[in-house]
């Protein structure tokens, strides 16, 4: 959760800079210690102490690519945005594309990032060599009509991940569609997901989808953070929440 949104007391956690310094330096210890190649983050927030501890911390490691929401509000531009981090030596960028939802005719300020990627370690230019991976947080549904703009978003995510197989004629290159949903695996986000042939990872390794990974500013706790995949040659081999170790019960 990004400090500036994170209620502590009677104020935000983004008013006290030790704290928020303390939790995320907790954040990119476990991050590094899960030694991924692949690392997508929602809600990265761009303050600069923060941006510093991520670069300091794990930057040796990885290749950290961002977007920024491009909204205003009352209090200025929106301060957070998503990440995808990858491993140096080991996944390289092709090309990225960002996607506004705003300029898809969709007004709220929510933001997708989409990589397409090339492992280094197989010596093959093979499509199974390459991957598109899609970070995105949606939006929160307060109403109907949020729920009708989730949709909406992950309509543009879908579409945009499969512009990006055929943009080199390579239809079955393996595709990870990761993020904060806001939702449950079998809402209609979910099930419209589900449609575009992609599978639920936590599913897969678990046999029953995952019970929580977030308490919502309502209190709520549910699953709402996915990753989903599409292409035979993935096959997830665990499912696990950080820090590792941590049940996914309420």
């Amino acid at each position: 959760l990004a400090p500036c949104y994170f209620r502590c007391g009677h104020g935000v956690e983004a008013d006290a800079p030790r704290s928020f310094l303390a939790r995320h330096a907790r954040i990119c210890a476990a991050l590094s210690k899960a030694d991924a190649d692949i690392v997508c983050l929602q809600e990265y927030w761009f303050e600069p102490s923060l941006l510093k501890l991520y670069e300091e911390t794990l930057g040796e490691q990885y290749q950290i690519i961002t977007l920024r929401r491009s909204g205003f509000n009352c209090d200025g531009r929106s301060e957070d945005g998503v990440a995808i981090m990858l491993r140096k030596g080991a996944v390289n960028l092709d090309s990225r594309q960002d996607i506004l939802f705003q300029e898809h005719g969709i007004p709220q300020d929510r933001v997708a990032l989409l990589l397409r990627v090339r492992d280094e370690r197989c010596r093959s230019s093979r499509p199974q060599s390459r991957l598109a991976v899609l970070c995105t947080h949606l939006t929160y549904p307060h109403s109907r009509y949020d729920e009708q703009s989730r949709l909406r978003q992950i309509d543009v995510c879908l579409r945009a991940v499969n512009s990006a197989q055929t943009a080199d004629g390579l239809s079955k290159m393996p595709v990870l569609l990761c993020g904060d949903f806001n939702g449950p695996e079998d809402d209609a986000v979910g099930q419209a997901i589900c449609k575009s042939s992609f599978a639920g990872s936590w599913r897969q390794v678990h046999g029953r989808p995952c019970a929580v990974t977030h308490v919502d500013h309502r209190g709520r706790q549910y699953a709402c953070d996915h990753v989903w995949f599409r292409g035979e040659e993935l096959k997830p081999h665990a499912a696990e929440l950080l820090p590792q170790g941590m049940p996914d019960s309420a």
